[in-house]
């Protein structure tokens, strides 16, 4: 059955049409990752979801109930809308801490304003947010202020405050698109673990092999249309609709790519290109720069030259967003190929 219902959805900004005829749905425990250019309106339709911004025209249905209805909105109060909002949490791709709270504040200053109303007590509601940073991997900075966090850190945060009310669908607007490169792993690892635990989730990503590999649904966005959507491998890797094409050309084209050589022993850059790489298993995340003609650490030891002996039986390896390696199998056909 469809958690979320969104149908017909239109939204104007003065003569500029910024949504047009959005219309899809959501399985509860699925994840759908949108894609598309700056200005494809990806983040106002995550914006209209969340009551951030109001839709001219269309409706949104939660659990069968209709939130949203442009033909009726006028008689929605503001009481309303805030209850509404509820039904979704949301994380800003620059976090949006209180800066004046500490970890542990920032995640139960909402569960704390409504217990007047819910009754809940102010000792559960801590423990609650205990709970929440330990899962991100954060209880020993649960008094740390923002400033003193890394911004992958600040976005675990985030996550936690947006799990805190436990909405029915969680929405990420690009949550890895303020942080350093080598932050980028944490955080997705993150929402890849919550992905497992089947929380609904709608992420807006340039993070195209994420979105293949984690997303059970892709829709592709281009000046505010929906040009695409279905299955992410077959959108991802087989796009039907020529504007996906283009799009993704960047992706697919070895050009902009890394060569990847010598698995087994190591990962080699090509002399000519430059990427990012990351690796990922149970106890290690991290994100690591290829540079010009070096070779590139994935797990292993660095002898006295400088090389690294690839650890193939942990990792999953990712160059320039595509995975070649998933726990010591290779995921491309040759050794030495562009990837």
């Amino acid at each position: 059955m469809s958690i979320l219902t969104v149908q017909h959805l239109e939204k104007h900004f003065e003569n500029t049409k910024v949504l047009n005829d959005i219309s899809f749905s959501l399985e509860e425990g699925q994840a759908l990752s949108i894609i598309g250019s700056s200005g494809s309106g990806k983040t106002t339709l995550l914006r209209c979801l969340n009551f951030l911004e109001t839709p001219d025209a269309g409706t949104i249905t939660v659990q069968d109930k209709v939130l949203f209805d442009a033909d009726h909105h006028a008689n929605c109060s503001e009481k309303e809308i805030r209850k509404n909002r509820l039904h979704f949490g949301m994380v800003f791709q620059s976090f949006n801490l209180f800066p004046q709270y500490t970890a542990l504040e920032n995640v139960t200053l909402a569960r704390e304003l409504m217990a007047k109303d819910t009754g809940e007590s102010k000792d559960a509601i801590r423990a609650a947010g205990m709970e929440l940073l330990d899962q991100m991997g954060l209880a020993d900075r649960a008094g740390h202020y923002p400033h003193q966090l890394s911004g992958g850190q600040q976005q675990r945060v985030a996550i936690a405050r947006a799990l805190a009310l436990h909405p029915d669908i969680l929405c990420f607007d690009e949550p890895t698109s303020a942080l350093d490169p080598e932050l980028t792993g944490e955080v997705l690892k993150v929402i890849r673990g919550l992905a497992e635990q089947k929380t609904t989730m709608i992420i807006v990503t340039h993070e195209m092999a994420f979105a293949r590999d984690v997303a059970d649904q892709v829709i592709f966005m281009d000046g505010g249309f929906i040009v695409e959507q279905g299955d992410p491998k077959q959108v991802i890797d087989h796009p039907q609709e020529e504007r996906t094409k283009q799009f993704l050309a960047r992706f697919h084209d070895p050009e902009n790519m890394v060569v990847a050589a010598e698995f087994g022993i190591g990962l080699n850059t090509h002399s000519r290109c430059a990427g990012n790489c990351y690796i990922e298993d149970e106890s290690t995340y991290g994100t690591f720069h290829i540079g010009f003609g070096r070779n590139i650490a994935l797990g292993g030891v660095q002898d006295a030259s400088g090389h690294y002996d690839l650890v193939t039986h942990a990792p999953c390896i990712y160059v320039d967003n595509r995975m070649i390696m998933d726990h010591g199998q290779l995921t491309v056909l040759e050794p030495s190929i562009y990837i």
